[in-house]
């Protein structure tokens, strides 16, 4: 059935509208914003810079107190606050210290009462002299620092030439009288030693040294002795005698408990370096740094003292090495390992690489830098070798290895890296992190602005790339924005990199809408993205041109470099062909682009953000008109929609409408077409009656071109859904039905056969008597056949019938409803269907059919008098022979089930007799009905036969065993005439019920009662006689079941017939036809067959071997596993049968 197909395009009736003032005027946002000058901060002068923490190799922060402090104190105090508290301290500080300067002047007055009153010789008096002498330096060393800080606040040009010196004469003094008094005092080495310090500090070291010399020779075991080696080697080496210092010094190394130890060691490792004996002396200052080492637990005045003597042994160690300029990172770290002192590496090489920076040997520090991360690259400062490594590269006039390099700290050592997920401290995560931040964007801004000032493309380049590093791995930081807004200026005015610089610019404008760059964001977005389509439509223009003159259409402009790069064998691309990349790769350039959708946002964002532009309706207007002209739809209808929306009174709004109609048109987009027709009704510019009226007609011949459209995709669901708006939208409309068959169709084709059915009951209800509606009926009806749903079928059928009474196909509707009600069991409606049918086309071929299947819908209705009473009627109409018959014979079913048995019996005398008078007229109905009705007459005098009790008086034995015998025959004989119709599934049942009958018989002539008062002899030869008489009886019941068995298996029937024949084998000789269980198989029902054909009669012997026709209908699995076993069985002679159901029988009466 042929659909209505609309045509391929709308015609729109042109309108008075406002022109445009030309479509090849440049746009307005051609000329961009000033190139804004790059903004660095004061602070933003060290890539490095920011709040962090102080860690050993590097770094600066707060002091530790400020640190403990805030983090003690979180709230971080005010300035008042801090300067009130400092008040408080301060005072604190100062009551305090005038109260020990009270304290030690009381001291003094009662040490200087004592040894004024005291005889010289008193045992207290040198106890008392060296207490006095200990405060009187303490007063010195008090007034000293007075005096100082009083020189010190005066201005230095002010100042005398001679700075204030401590006044130890006092304590000299008493220092002297001890010595020259009291020679035997237990402490005399400990006042020679403090005498000597004060001659130090008094600048009189003959004196002192002197004083050391006595210590070592008067007192050897003194403590004081490696104090007097260390003042006798310092001032060898003053004088720069080192050899005398080294000796000197190995003498204070004899004490390893000495505080001294590691000074010595230290300075004795000078002394070495000084003597030129390199090696040793760096022997030593790797000694130096293992002080510490299994030393057990030291005061927090000696860590200090060892952190700093550790940190000097370090610098000297450096600076040994350092002074010959050939030595590298690496040579430094052999050495190392061959002194024992690799596990000092990192900390030599990290400050190595610092003394190379200070030096200005950048590729030595970057060596330095480069092995200290190859050794520990999870170590927390690892991110701050490599910013050094990226600064050393910029020293060196590097940019792109410096690019590299800070790419690859970001890369490493951010949120995701290997780097993160080995810290345990979130802070050092953090402020590594904010580290990383800083340095990109300070060394970005940096290039940036010294570019501006001198006009370095190389740097702009490198600045733009630093940029996109930040942007990918910082795109919210606080400072993106600025940094997308100045990424895109470098882009848009010294790289000429346009559809980046509008992505940027855009995106910038979208983050912070009312950031101080977005008006000229938006307003070089625009020019971007106006200069990329400009590209593109010349491409469009020149690929047209191309085609029209039978040329192949132009690639894309990636395809462009890449054969050109081919042809030229790695020559550079033209201006013009790395312009042209510009534009996104393997896009059609007369289609909308990509770029072309972000020049739409741009133009959304700068409508919303600036609506008050009294242009903007103009531009809009005018760039879709750019667009409308190249015939590149899309843009061009977003440009257009947006006037619309925003300015739908401006006198192009009409224009503007119609270009979008026309645009979609162009494209057969007839989807987009019912849309803006929609939106367009509710346009201010369209409400005139005949806009209206022309709106209208145009969504319902869009609608039926979507359907027709969306049909020839394969979207039928959609198809139909919109040809099903058309009718209900439009219901008076001539297309109006065509639209709800249209819909039933595309169902149909979806598979919603719901929704067909819908379409065309709407179709038919609410277009009755019309060709397409009959139309609809007959192919809901053939759709719901086609998938045996008969009672829906039916229904579609009685519909045409009753709402399109006078169409062609009404009689075949009413015959088809009639059978469908049938074969459903839909009694009562098939027997008004048929009624109707006999009183509208009585005289039709189809009547006697009619007939039929009316007392067919009675029958299955239980409706059983009518049923015989219209079957009668049938056969009165029929002259077929086979149909009467069957009529005959399922009348007579009716009548029995009616309890009519004499009538019943008289519908299958009159089926048989008129079977045995047309024997040779009758095709396969009538003989399968013919055998039928005789397998049910037999059926009949089975039952009479059975109902005859062999047990009973024996006056009458004889009588009902003859009447048995009788009916036996009678049903033998009935049954055989069945086998004579040569009907395959009745000659099973016919033969089973033979052997059924005959084993009945024998049965029943076994049970009977033995009779009473016979001897075991007597009753031996009576059951002997009996088997005599029964055995005859059980070889014809068995013949009858072998044969049956073997024709079912031949014919392939496996039914119940099948299974009781089987049976009856094994009940009768189980030897030789075991339990099918017990062999593995059985017989299960197979599914449906047609009536078989009739036989050419039974075969006794053996069976003929099969065709490839008759052997075609394959076997059950049960059917298989049955016939393998039978094939292969030994047929066992009359007498063996004879012996083993005797042996049977034996068995039975001895179990009774």
């Amino acid at each position: 059935m042929k659909r209505w197909i609309v045509a391929g395009a709308l015609l729109l009736a042109p309108t008075a509208h406002a022109q445009p003032r030309g479509a090849d005027i440049e746009g307005r946002f051609q000329d961009p914003a000033e190139e804004r000058r790059i903004e660095l901060d004061a602070g933003d002068v060290d890539e490095a810079g920011g709040t962090t923490r102080t860690r050993a190799g590097g770094g600066t922060g707060d002091s530790l107190e400020d640190r403990l402090y805030l983090r003690e104190r979180p709230d971080a105090l005010g300035d008042a606050a801090r300067q009130f508290q400092d008040q408080q301290l301060e005072t604190l500080l100062r009551e305090r210290e005038q109260l020990l300067v009270q304290r030690r002047q009381t001291a003094i007055q009662l040490l200087e009462e004592f040894i004024r009153e005291e005889p010289e010789d008193a045992a207290e008096m040198p106890d008392a002299l060296l207490r006095l002498a200990e405060l009187r330096w303490e007063q010195a060393r008090a007034d000293y620092l007075v005096a100082f800080e009083a020189w010190n606040a005066v201005p230095a040009e002010n100042r005398s030439a001679d700075s204030p010196r401590p006044d130890y004469t006092v304590s000299v003094a008493l220092y002297d009288r001890i010595l020259e008094n009291h020679r035997s005092y237990d402490r005399y080495d400990f006042v020679m030693y403090m005498k000597a310090f004060a001659m130090t500090e008094a600048g009189r070291p003959d004196i002192a040294l002197e004083l050391y010399r006595r210590i070592l020779a008067e007192f050897p075991e003194s403590r004081f002795v490696p104090d007097a080696h260390m003042a006798l080697a310092e001032a060898e080496f003053a004088e720069a005698n080192f050899a005398g210092a080294l000796a000197r010094y190995d003498q204070v190394l004899r004490y390893r408990e000495s505080e001294l130890y590691g000074l010595a060691l230290f300075k004795s490792a000078w002394c070495l370096w000084r003597m030129n004996q390199t090696t040793e002396s760096a022997t030593r200052f790797r000694r130096v740094l293992d002080l510490g080492r299994g030393r057990g637990r030291v005061s927090a005045d000696q860590r200090q003292r060892l952190r700093e003597l550790q940190s000097e042994a370090l610098e000297y160690l450096i600076q040994v090495f350092t002074e010959d300029e050939s030595n590298t990172a690496q040579d430094l770290f052999t050495f190392l390992e061959e002194i024992g002192g690799e596990r000092y590496a990192d900390r030599v090489l990290v400050r190595l690489a610092a003394r190379f920076y200070e030096q200005d040997r950048w590729d030595n520090g970057i060596e330095a830098y480069n092995l200290v991360l190859e050794r520990t690259p999870s170590d927390e400062r690892a991110p701050r070798w490599q910013l050094q490594i990226a600064r050393g590269r910029a020293a060196l006039g590097e940019p792109d290895a410096a690019v590299a390099a800070l790419d690859e700290l970001a890369g490493t050592y951010l949120e995701g890296s290997n780097w993160v997920s080995q810290q345990s401290d979130p802070e050092v995560v953090a402020d590594t992190r904010e580290m990383i931040e800083r340095a990109i964007r300070v060394r970005a801004m940096r290039w940036h602005d010294l570019a501006q000032r001198e006009n370095q493309d190389r740097l702009f380049e490198r600045a733009e790339e630093l940029y996109g590093i930040y942007l990918e791995h910082f795109p919210d930081g606080e400072q993106s924005y600025d940094l997308r807004f100045y990424r895109a200026e470098i882009l848009f005015h010294r790289l000429e990199r346009y559809d980046e610089a509008g992505q940027n610019y855009l995106v910038a404008a979208q983050q912070d809408p009312q950031g101080r760059y977005t008006r000229d964001s938006l307003y070089n977005a625009i020019g971007a993205f106006e200069r990329v389509r400009e590209a593109q439509l010349q491409r469009c223009t020149a690929q047209r041109s191309g085609q029209g003159q039978g040329q192949a259409p132009a690639p894309a402009p990636e395809e462009d470099a890449e054969t050109e790069d081919a042809e030229t064998d790695g020559e550079e691309a033209s201006d013009d062909e790395a312009e042209a990349e510009d534009a996104p790769a393997a896009q059609d350039p007369c289609g909308e682009t990509e770029n072309d959708v972000r020049f739409s946002s741009a133009i959304e964002l700068y409508v919303e953000l600036f609506p008050d532009d009294p242009d903007l309706p103009e531009i809009l207007f005018r760039q879709g008109q750019l667009y409308y002209d190249r015939e590149i739809y899309d843009p061009a209808v977003r440009l257009f929609g947006q006037l619309l929306e925003r300015f739908p009174n401006s006198p192009y709004a009409v224009t503007a409408g119609e270009r979008i109609l026309e645009s979609f048109n162009r494209a057969r987009d007839y989807q987009n077409i019912e849309t803006w027709a929609r939106r367009l009704k509710d346009s201010p510019a369209f409400q005139t009656e005949e806009s209206q009226r022309r709106l209208d007609t145009l969504i319902l011949t869009a609608v039926f071109a979507t359907g027709e459209q969306l049909a020839q995709r394969g979207e039928h669901e959609d198809a139909a859904t919109a040809y099903l708006r058309a009718a209900r939208e439009f219901p008076r409309d001539d297309r109006a039905p065509q639209a709800y068959f249209n819909a039933g169709l595309e169902y149909q084709a979806a598979g919603n056969l719901g929704g067909a059915s819908s379409a065309y009951d709407q179709l038919i209800q609410t277009h009755p008597g019309t060709e397409i509606g009959a139309r609809g009926a007959w192919n809901g009806a053939q759709m719901y056949e086609s998938i045996a749903q008969f009672s829906d079928a039916a229904r579609f059928y009685e519909s045409y019938a009753e709402s399109f009474p006078n169409g062609t196909q009404a009689e075949d509707a009413l015959y088809n409803a009639t059978l469908l009600r049938v074969t459903a069991g839909d009694s009562g409606p098939a027997v008004q269907n048929g009624e109707r049918f006999l009183e509208r086309f009585g005289r039709s071929d189809d009547a006697t059919e009619v007939t039929f299947l009316i007392a067919q819908a009675h029958a299955n209705a239980e409706n059983w008098n009518e049923a015989a009473q219209v079957y009668q009627r049938f056969i009165r109409r029929t002259r077929d022979s086979n149909r009467q018959i069957e009529a005959h014979t399922r009348m007579a079913e009716a009548l029995t089930r009616g309890g009519d048995t004499s009538g019943a019996s008289n519908a299958l005398n009159q089926a048989v007799r008129l079977a045995r008078r047309r024997r040779n007229q009758l095709n396969e109905t009538g003989l399968y009905y013919a055998a039928q009705a005789r397998f049910r007459q037999a059926e009949q005098i089975l039952a009479e036969y059975e109902a005859i009790q062999i047990a009973g008086p024996m006056d009458s034995l004889r009588q009902r065993l003859e009447r048995k015998s009788e009916l036996l025959r009678r049903a033998a004989e009935a049954f055989a005439d069945v086998v004579q119709f040569q009907v395959a599934e009745y000659v099973t049942a016919a033969l089973f019920q033979i052997g059924r009958s005959y084993e009945l018989y024998a049965e029943g002539l076994r049970d009977t009662p033995t009779p009473e008062g016979l001897s075991e002899e007597e009753e031996m030869a009576y059951f002997d006689q009996l088997s005599s008489f029964v055995i005859p009886i059980e070889e014809r019941a068995l013949e009858a079941y072998e044969g049956g068995y073997q024709t079912a298996l031949e014919l392939r029937i496996f039914n119940r017939w099948t299974a009781q024949l089987r049976e009856g084998l094994t009940r009768l000789n189980d030897v030789q036809y075991p339990p099918l269980r017990e062999m593995g198989g059985d017989i299960t029902d197979a599914a449906a067959i047609p009536i078989p054909p009739p036989l050419d009669g039974l075969r006794r012997g053996e069976p003929e071997a099969e065709t490839p026709e008759a052997a075609a209908p394959a076997a059950t699995p049960a059917a298989a596993s049955e016939e393998a076993p039978e094939a292969e069985e030994a047929q066992p002679s009359a007498a063996e049968r004879r012996r083993a159901r005797r042996r049977r029988a034996r068995q039975r009466r001895r179990r009774r």
